[in-house]
């Protein structure tokens, strides 16, 4: 796969036609490193190919001739110094922060820590970079296609008439008996029909969803079996979270 220098702008993985432009800033790194993944058989990932990303400023990027569905994550190689608040970690596979849609699960293992010791050390008495590879404890981040949507038309309903609504998808509708099994608990569910009739019967013109960008359960929760389900621990905030959709069609993103 031949790699171009690409464009420090925008931020995250941007299509434009022909592939696919990577973008990430991280000012104290020394390198960065953007990988490449695909589903593996019998579960997990693959890692296809490393790339070593030119750098502007701040900024780092690649251009690759990669489509929509391309998973990928970065690996940041820099000064380690936890009382400065440095704590670059090239064994670390990270998520990138303007990922428009993520996949796999977050899985709280011990070297998810970027130092040695685990959970138990706390970040203030942080000793040495841990040298364990995360990648198989984290998400990726997936290449997708964005319509533009500077043309969708706008309610415009005056401030003095707007009446808004708070709602959490997937609380919603998760048991709602008039909305269809498939949309019940996702973002569809919010726009089944049954539920449009019920936001105009409480005159609402706008609603305003709980957390819906990419979020995980906290360490403590899962350790006690259960998970967060307001969405207040985000992850990504530019992704959907997966769970409340089958995003772009995507059976394997939402599941």
């Amino acid at each position: 796969m031949k790699a171009q220098a690409g464009q420090p702008q925008p931020l995250g993985a941007r299509r434009d036609g022909a592939g696919t432009n990577f973008a990430v800033e991280c000012a104290p790194a020394r390198s960065v490193t953007l990988c490449l993944f695909e589903d593996a058989p019998g579960g997990g990932f693959r890692e296809t190919a490393r790339v070593p990303l030119a750098r502007s400023g701040d900024v780092f990027h690649a251009w690759l001739p990669v489509g929509p569905g391309t998973l990928y994550g970065l690996r940041v190689d820099g000064p380690w110094d936890p009382a400065r608040g440095l704590r670059c970690n090239a064994a670390k596979l990270l998520l990138d922060p303007y990922a428009l849609a993520v996949t796999g699960a977050l899985t709280w293992n011990e070297a998810l820590c970027g130092h040695a010791g685990g959970f138990d050390v706390d970040l203030a008495a942080a000793g040495p970079a841990d040298p364990r590879d995360s990648a198989p404890f984290v998400p990726r981040g997936v290449v997708v296609d964005l319509e533009p949507a500077d043309d969708e038309p706008r309610p415009a309903v005056p401030w003095t008439r707007t009446v808004i609504g708070e709602l959490h998808v997937r609380a919603l509708t998760l048991q709602h008996p008039d909305v269809a099994p498939e949309r019940r608990g996702r973002y569809l569910g919010v726009s089944a029909p049954p539920m449009l009739d019920h936001f105009k019967s409480l005159g609402l013109t706008t609603l305003e969803l709980m957390p819906v960008h990419h979020f995980i359960s906290e360490r403590r929760v899962v350790r006690a079996g259960l998970v967060n389900a307001w969405g207040y621990n985000p992850l990504a905030f530019l992704a959907p979270h997966k769970t409340h959709a089958i995003v772009f069609g995507s059976e394997r993103l939402a599941s």
